[in-house]
């Protein structure tokens, strides 16, 4: 049994896929299973990871590629990266993205040190050319097992995503975890549950991570159809989170997690809100949150003007006419309540 395993969900990945299996192959640390989940991909994709697994002959037996039949959405395709992993700990990473060369050394070293069922790091942010650090707590925010895990469920760390955090397996075998159905909003359902079996978790602040934001995929494809689509999907999968929250007993202590992603499932139809219908949607839909931010806001975050500038622009129908004027820092909030 391997002591970690590199998941990757696999779809169309052809661009990206030389520059990650590289970030993959010369980890440092040397039992590490690789194991590639394909979608069933149009592209040259399983091609270019063969060729370049050919360069690192002493990864090829620990190397498996698992290629689906029919096209089973990203959602499944994640999931099936957890379920078919046999490494003590298992780390999924995008297809699109790379790791420092030294990550699961580090990752994998806390966790064992530590006893971590959960390791979380800093990450590096690539947009437009541009390099950014994230810190995944502010600076000087407290990094106890207990702070981090209250982070992850009250939505308050700065990005609820998978590739960040090192898991252990057993997590997902020993507790009755639940799955995301839809392909949006899956990682924050899978880092809060995991976070909340969780009896440990650690924090490296060192970033370890490579995002690379591309404008032209699903998360950020402006079309009606596309916005649509993820908020549908993004509301399944908040759904089965509520579902796991009030069965856990959890769902007032941790509400500050609902309401932000209740935020963030509206805001995927934010850019359709000059059509009527659309409009009328958005208002609609968890319409208690509205009110909350209207008289003040919640838990974790205090509204203010700009944000009821910005509510009323929505409510009116006036915000595709001056969204460029609301835009401007003096009226922008600085918050989820924005797209």
């Amino acid at each position: 049994m391997p002591k970690v395993t590199i998941a990757i969900p696999v779809y169309n990945g052809a661009k990206h896929l030389d520059r990650l299996c590289k970030s993959l192959f010369q980890q440092t640390f040397s039992d590490i299973e690789f194991l590639f989940v394909d979608d069933c991909s149009t592209d040259n994709s399983i091609s270019i990871i063969k060729q370049q697994l050919d360069l690192y002959p002493e990864r090829f037996p620990n190397t498996r590629i698992i290629t689906h039949d029919h096209n089973q959405g990203l959602a499944a395709n994640k999931t099936e990266c957890f379920l078919q992993a046999t490494g003590d700990y298992l780390l999924v990473i995008d297809d699109d993205d790379d790791l420092e060369l030294n990550t699961i050394e580090i990752l994998y070293n806390k966790a064992i040190d530590d006893d971590a069922d959960i390791v979380v790091s800093d990450f590096f942010w690539h947009t437009n050319g541009k390099i950014r650090r994230i810190n995944f707590l502010p600076e000087n925010a407290p990094d106890t097992s207990n702070a981090i895990r209250n982070s992850i469920l009250d939505r308050t760390c700065s990005w609820p995503t998978i590739w960040c955090k090192l898991f252990r397996r057993s997590l997902f075998t020993s507790n009755p975890v639940v799955w995301p159905t839809d392909s949006l909003g899956e990682d924050v359902l899978i880092s809060a549950t995991s976070a909340y079996f969780a009896h440990s978790i650690s924090y490296v602040r060192i970033p370890l991570y490579h995002y690379y934001l591309h404008h032209d995929s699903f998360s950020n494809n402006p079309s009606e159809s596309y916005c649509i689509s993820r908020f549908n999907s993004y509301a399944a999968n908040l759904r089965i989170m509520e579902e796991f929250y009030s069965r856990q007993g959890i769902s007032i202590t941790h509400q500050n997690g609902l309401q932000v992603t209740k935020i963030q499932v509206k805001n995927k139809i934010l850019p359709l809100v000059g059509k009527r219908k659309y409009r009328k949607l958005w208002l609609s839909s968890y319409p208690e949150i509205n009110k909350a931010m209207w008289h003040g806001g919640f838990q974790s975050h205090h509204s203010t003007w700009r944000e009821k500038l910005w509510l009323l622009a929505i409510a009116t129908g006036t915000l595709p006419h001056i969204k460029k004027f609301l835009l401007r820092k003096r009226f922008r909030p600085d918050s989820y309540w924005r797209s």
